[in-house]
C-alpha cells in the first residue's frame, strides 16, 4: 500500500481495517507541502507525527517500510527522519527503504531486519563522498545490534519516481560480480549488491530522443556555450578540430524526476 503524504489531513475519514498489510510506501510530495504552505520548521514533526500514527496501528504486521521522496527538493535533506523510532515501530520488518544519511538517521538495532536501502543524490554519490564507500556505515551504528542484517545498498535518488525500485532491483536477487543491467528504453539500470543506478550518468545522449526538451535556463546555458564555442574556433589554429558539443544527461535529481513521473522512458 502507498500513501501519498501531499497536503493538509483529510478529517472524518472512516477507519481502515487493514489486517492483511504486509508491505507500506509513504510517498513524500514536497511540492505539495510547499503549495499549502506546510514546509516549515513543523514539518519534521508533521512527517513523524504521521508515521508514527500510522506506524502503530500497523508497523507489526509490516515486513517492508518505504519512504520513498518522489517529489525530491533539496529541503527534505535537512530534515532529520529518525529511522530507529520508526524502526521500534515494526518488530517483525526485514527490508527498510530510507532516505537521509545524517548521523542522526543512524539506526542503532533491530532483530529481524535483513536489508536496509537508502536513497542518495548524485552529489552523495561521488566518488570522493565520505559515504560512498560504505552503505553500511552511512545506514546503521553498529552491526552487532542487527543480527540478521545481510546488506545495505545506495538507490539514486534521480530514480525515486520508480516507486518499485527496490522491489523488482530486489537486495535478495543472486548477481554476477559485475551486477545487471535493467533496460528501461532509453535508460539501462545498473543493479549490483551495494547500489542500484545508472549504468552511465553521461551515456544518455538526449539529441536521440524527440521527446526531450531543454528548460528555460538549460536553452540560455546551451546559448552561452554555443556563444563560447564560435569565440574559441575564431582564435583556433586551422588544423585544430573541436568536437561538436553532446548535451548530456541532466544529473540533477529533479530533471529525472520530471522526465520519469511524466512517463518519457
Amino acid at each position: 500500500m502507498t500513501l501519498c503524504i501531499a497536503s493538509d489531513v483529510c478529517r472524518d475519514l472512516p477507519p481502515l481495517s487493514l489486517p492483511s498489510l504486509r508491505n507500506l510506501t509513504f510517498s513524500l510530495q514536497y511540492r505539495q507541502f510547499r503549495a499549502f504552505g506546510r514546509f516549515s520548521h513543523q514539518t519534521e514533526g508533521e512527517l513523524h507525527r504521521i508515521f508514527t500514527t500510522v506506524l502503530a496501528a500497523y508497523g507489526p504486521l509490516l515486513r517492508r517500510l518505504h519512504l520513498n521522496p518522489v517529489d525530491w527538493d533539496e529541503s527534505w535533506g535537512y530534515l532529520i527522519i529518525h529511522n530507529q523510532l520508526l524502526l521500534d515501530h515494526c518488530p517483525a520488518l526485514e527490508h527498510f527503504i530510507t532516505y537521509t544519511t545524517n548521523s542522526a538517521a543512524r539506526a542503532s538495532h533491530h532483530p529481524t531486519l535483513r536489508w536496509i536501502d537508502i536513497w542518495i543524490s548524485f552529489e552523495d554519490n561521488e566518488s570522493d563522498s565520505d559515504i560512498y564507500d560504505d552503505p553500511m556505515a552511512a545506514c546503521i551504528q553498529d552491526t552487532a545490534n542487527f543480527p540478521a542484517l545481510q546488506g545495505c545498498r545506495f538507490l539514486d535518488l534521480s530514480l525515486s519516481p520508480i516507486a518499485d525500485l527496490p522491489v523488482f532491483a530486489s537486495p535478495e536477487d543472486v548477481l554476477p560480480d559485475d551486477g545487471v543491467l535493467w533496460t528501461t528504453p532509453p535508460f539501462c539500470i545498473c543493479q549490483t549488491y551495494d547500489m542500484v543506478t545508472w549504468e552511465d550518468f553521461y551515456e544518455y545522449d538526449s539529441g536521440s530522443d524527440s521527446s526531450f526538451k531543454l528548460s528555460p535556463s538549460e536553452e540560455e546555458d546551451d546559448l552561452d556555450d554555443s556563444e563560447s564555442n564560435s569565440d574559441s574556433e575564431e582564435f583556433s589554429d586551422d588544423d585544430d578540430t573541436i568536437p561538436e558539443p553532446t548535451r548530456l544527461l541532466d544529473t540533477e535529481p529533479r530533471f529525472d524526476i520530471d522526465r520519469l513521473a511524466a512517463g518519457v522512458v
